[in-house]
């Protein structure tokens, strides 16, 4: 899927993510939705990441490498990761 004709999420905003999300009927709710997307994301990969921790050192450098790439993306809040309003 694109959004507003780019397909690369490291350059997605989340100005334009959220009125994609107003053509799918969530007009009211897309800024809300958008939000707490960004800001539970980097929880969400460290808890995945830390499931994997019987799976051995190199999907832990895997999951790392990944977290690393996630946190340059401007579309990740990481400062307020876990709050939501």
């Amino acid at each position: 899927m694109n959004v507003d004709g780019e397909y690369a999420l490291s350059r997605i905003s989340a100005a334009k993510l959220a009125a994609a999300g107003k053509q799918f009927g969530l007009a009211g709710e897309a800024e809300h939705i958008v939000h707490s997307m960004r800001a539970g994301m980097v929880d969400a990969f460290e808890s995945a990441r830390a499931s994997l921790d019987s799976n051995g050192s190199e999907a832990k450098e895997i999951a790392g490498e990944l977290m690393a790439g996630l946190i340059q993306m401007p579309m990740v809040l990481k400062g307020e990761a876990g709050r939501s309003s």
